[in-house]
């Protein structure tokens, strides 16, 4: 067998590690993030981000509006923030809703529909994003620039067997 030079190599301030060791660091990271118990922010994109929608957004977010009261609304059938705003935009039905619910009074019936118009947007919230059920959660997290050891197999490490085709080189 003879022998070959290496190229050149800048090794300041790094660490060579076999391809092997690199790929089980590579696996035990991913590993780390998907075994994580906790919904930390970081890992989980919540896309509601205080935002508040009419078709998914429970009457609790309204101020003033007790356990007793909501109660009541859930028994009229109104059981979201959009539902009430139909309700209360009935010329026919608000007054008779008013009436009907103890401690509802046209002043926060008026607050609530001034908050409703500012704040509630049309349809669902998009639903949150778990990058650890991805199968590498960093991609899936931070798209660019991520390496993959697996892509960078040296000649002769079973590369043909994983699946990856080095192209010839010209």
């Amino acid at each position: 067998m003879e022998g070959r030079r290496i190229p050149c190599f800048e090794y300041t301030e790094q660490t060579i590690v076999a391809h092997k060791d690199w790929i089980r660091k590579y696996d035990d990271a991913i590993r780390h993030v998907k075994d994580l118990t906790t919904e930390r922010k970081d890992w989980i994109d919540d896309p509601r981000n205080g935002r508040i929608f009419e078709n998914d957004t429970d009457l609790t977010s309204l101020t003033g509006l007790g356990a007793k009261m909501q109660d009541h609304l859930n028994a009229e059938g109104i059981t979201t923030l959009g539902e009430l705003q139909l309700q209360l935009r009935d010329t026919v039905r608000a007054p008779a809703l008013i009436k009907a619910i103890k401690g509802l009074s046209k002043k926060k019936v008026a607050t609530w529909v001034s908050f409703m118009q500012d704040a509630l947007l049309p349809g669902n919230c998009p639903p949150k994003i778990n990058y650890r059920d991805a199968p590498n959660p960093y991609i899936a997290r931070y798209p660019i620039g991520t390496p993959n050891p697996r892509d960078i197999l040296p000649e002769g490490q079973g590369a043909q067997h994983r699946g990856i085709h080095r192209k010839a080189s010209s």
